[in-house]
């Protein structure tokens, strides 16, 4: 305790505090917005989270609630909307909206910034208008940032085998930093952007296989208790979607 005043008494650790305090205020008040005014402050698909949350809770499948079409990981990470408080997931986002600017602030240390230059950088994300809604009104794509930062924090220090498990996680949660997955493994050729004789070396291969790994492993366990309906909500329905445009009558 005597440990977390300190770093709370510190610049860093009084940005981040009232960083941590304004989501909290944008929570409680988004809660009384949705509550008293018409338009809604909590975005439409935490409700969407939270319906898939409460078909887990009564035993039956996320994917029982129409338009669900994430992974069940984030369905059962939500539980506690329904069993403790409906705001449960928009703090946890919150949360992770924070560690992003930690993992920034100590990227930035490790580049040779003083506390007091990377925190400035990081203030600009923390306190950021269009940024700091994104977890209070319940948008969960601060986790996979966070989960995407953590791998370039780890491939930087070396860390392959963490930085290869939390890339498949990644992976697995959202599709789309598959398109990452290049610039990373190219990341650990000590020789690039020279060309290196070599085609891949231990580190590559160590960081595909851990993470290709991973993401299977994550999928065949979603895939065992969902079936068919895990792989065309949450992978085949944004290959196979087709988009509607409607256009003004003149």
């Amino acid at each position: 305790m005597s440990r977390l005043l300190l770093v709370c008494s510190t610049v860093p650790g009084s940005v981040f505090l009232a960083a941590a305090a304004l989501r909290l205020a944008l929570i409680v008040f988004g809660e009384w917005q949705d509550a008293n005014l018409e338009v809604a402050y909590t975005d439409v698909d935490y409700h969407v989270f939270s319906d898939a949350a409460r078909m887990i809770k009564q035993g039956g499948s996320p994917y029982d609630r129409p338009t669900y079409r994430y992974t069940p990981l984030l369905a059962w990470g939500l539980l506690p909307n329904i069993s403790f408080h409906p705001a449960w997931g928009k703090t946890v986002f919150s949360v992770f909206d924070l560690v992003v600017g930690w993992i920034s602030f100590k990227m930035l240390q490790d580049r040779g910034c003083s506390a007091g230059t990377a925190i400035a950088y990081v203030a600009v994300w923390l306190f950021n208008p269009f940024t700091v809604p994104i977890g209070t009104r319940g948008n969960c794509e601060a986790l996979v940032s966070a989960l995407l930062l953590i791998v370039v924090h780890s491939l930087i220090n070396r860390r392959v085998i963490l930085a290869a498990v939390v890339y498949g996680l990644a992976v697995h949660m959202r599709l789309y930093p598959i398109i990452y997955a290049l610039s990373m493994v190219l990341f650990l050729d000590k020789n690039y952007p020279q060309c290196s004789r070599n085609y891949l070396n231990r580190s590559q291969i160590r960081f595909t296989l851990v993470s290709a790994f991973t993401f299977l492993a994550l999928g065949a366990l979603c895939y065992r208790l969902y079936g068919e309906s895990f792989l065309q909500e949450t992978y085949l329905y944004h290959i196979t979607r087709r988009c509607t445009v409607i256009l003004p009558v003149r």
